[in-house]
C-alpha cells in the first residue's frame, strides 16, 4: 500500500487581505481567503511505507546544515502516521519559494487540484490550511511540547513529539500547523515558536 502526498512548494500567493481581519493571532481569526490547491502548482508523490521509513532514515543521516533538512525530517516523520492529513509550515519569509504545505492525497491528482484551501494573512504570520479555522493554537514560548500533545492518542502523540523536535530547529519557520483526521473528523492544531 502506498502513501500519496501532495507537496506545495511556493511563494505566498498574492491575495488581498479580507475585511474584518484585524487581529494578529490565529485563535482570533474570523475570515480567510479561499484558493484552489491547483493554483499553487502542487507536486504529487507516492511512497510505500517502507520508502517513507528509508527516506526518514536518510534525512536524519544528512548533516543538520543541509538546506531544508529540518522540514524534510518533519515531513517524513509525520507522513508515517495515517491520522496526519495535512502539514502546513508557517514561514518566516513567506515571499520566498519554499515548502509551505504537504497533504495526504485521498483522491486523484486531478480531483485534488480543485480542493479549497484557506489562506490566513495575519500581518506577521501567513499560513494555508485545509480548514477555515484552527481548533487549538499553542505558543511554545509559554507551554511545553509535552503539555500541548497530552490529549493525543499514543501513536499520534509519539509522531507529533518527534516532528516538533525537528521543527523546533527549522530556522525558516515561525510555526507548524497539523490537520488530523480521525473517525471522519478533522481537527487542526497550530504550534507557534513564540
Amino acid at each position: 500500500m502506498s502513501v500519496k502526498l501532495c507537496l506545495v512548494s511556493a511563494k505566498w500567493p498574492k491575495i488581498e487581505r479580507p475585511l474584518g481581519c484585524g487581529h494578529d493571532t490565529p485563535s482570533s481569526l474570523t475570515s480567510s481567503v479561499v484558493i484552489s490547491l491547483g493554483s499553487l502548482n502542487p507536486d504529487f508523490e507516492a511512497y510505500t511505507f517502507e520508502q517513507l521509513k528509508l527516506e526518514r532514515q536518510a534525512a536524519f543521516r544528512l548533516p543538520d546544515k543541509t538546506y531544508d533538512i529540518w522540514r524534510w525530517r518533519t515531513i517524513y516523520t509525520l507522513a508515517q502516521n495515517e491520522a496526519i492529513f495535512c502539514i502546513s509550515f508557517i514561514p518566516k519569509e513567506p515571499h520566498k519559494a519554499q515548502i509551505i504545505q504537504v497533504m495526504r492525497l485521498k483522491s486523484s491528482p486531478e480531483e485534488a487540484r480543485s480542493l479549497e484551501l484557506f489562506c490566513h494573512d495575519l500581518f506577521s504570520i501567513k499560513f494555508i490550511l485545509p480548514v477555515k479555522n484552527a481548533d487549538q493554537v499553542y505558543d511554545l514560548s509559554q507551554r511545553s511540547v509535552t503539555e500541548t500533545i497530552s490529549q493525543f492518542t499514543l501513536p499520534v502523540k509519539a509522531v507529533i513529539e518527534k516532528a516538533l523536535a525537528s521543527f523546533s530547529k527549522d530556522s525558516r519557520s515561525l510555526g507548524l500547523a497539523l490537520t488530523l483526521e480521525e473517525d471522519g473528523k478533522q481537527r487542526t492544531y497550530i504550534w507557534l515558536k513564540g
